[in-house]
């Protein structure tokens, strides 16, 4: 029989998870305010390449996840349904946002961002599928060895 979790565990798991959601937007804000503070034009090109419509539109989902995420994770009630809502949304988030990050060096289509979406969820449900294929050891035999 596998250990079960604890309040405890998971409350720790919850607080970790939106510090890192709270520090990743902190550090890209961060970023943002002192280009734009500083006026380094070699900088704001940066920041003007990636301002298209369609680019914004995804910071603006990416953003809207994360926003969404903390507020979940916000509340101590620790149940399982929040902790893996505000695991997606804040992985959603990175996603989106590295696809903004690279997107004009690479000229992704919504189609081949969708498709990228696709192939990793079909990706997780594989290895979702392995993971419980493998045979499982609980904290007894783990003490045994």
């Amino acid at each position: 029989r596998l250990e079960r979790t604890t309040t405890a565990r998971m409350l720790s798991l919850e607080r970790a998870l939106l510090t890192l959601a709270l520090l990743t937007i902190w550090t890209w804000f961060g970023q943002f305010i002192i280009v734009w503070l500083a006026n380094l034009p070699h900088e704001v090109g940066w920041y003007l390449r990636r301002s298209a419509e369609s680019s914004l539109a995804l910071l603006g989902f990416a953003y809207a996840a994360v926003i969404i995420a903390v507020i979940i994770l916000v509340p101590t009630g620790v149940q399982r349904w929040t902790m893996i809502l505000g695991s997606a949304l804040v992985l959603a988030y990175h996603l989106m946002h590295m696809a903004w990050v690279v997107q004009p060096a690479v000229r992704l289509s919504w189609q081949e961002m969708g498709l990228a979406v696709v192939a990793a969820i079909i990706w997780a449900v594989a290895y979702g599928v392995l993971v419980r294929a493998l045979p499982q050891y609980d904290a007894e035999s783990m003490r045994e060895v």
